[in-house]
């Protein structure tokens, strides 16, 4: 899913790649064991939206699938993280 929103090929070597394998570890835990994060904070989501609209739409894509494939909504915290690694991993936007 991510490879393909981002019309790139991701950098397996890089840091933010193996930051951003952590993260998903700890998410499909968190999922596995319903324990999502939560947060009623949409600011940081608005944000990023505007700073990084490609990786927000990439995360959401992974939200959708979620959604369809375990019938579990994931909460904008947990959309927020994973867009913010997705923006490192391509460098959509240097400054997040």
């Amino acid at each position: 899913i991510i490879q393909i929103t981002m019309h790139k090929n991701i950098d397996k070597t890089s840091i933010h790649y193996s930051r951003m394998v952590v993260h998903l570890q700890f998410f499909l835990q968190r999922l596995l064991q319903n324990e999502m994060l939560q947060s009623n904070d949409r600011e940081l989501y608005h944000f990023l939206k505007r700073n990084v609209p490609h990786s927000v739409e990439c995360a959401c894509k992974i939200s959708d699938y979620v959604k369809q494939r375990v019938k579990q909504t994931l909460s904008i915290e947990e959309i927020v993280y994973l867009a913010t690694h997705i923006s490192r991993v391509f460098g959509e936007n240097t400054d997040i």
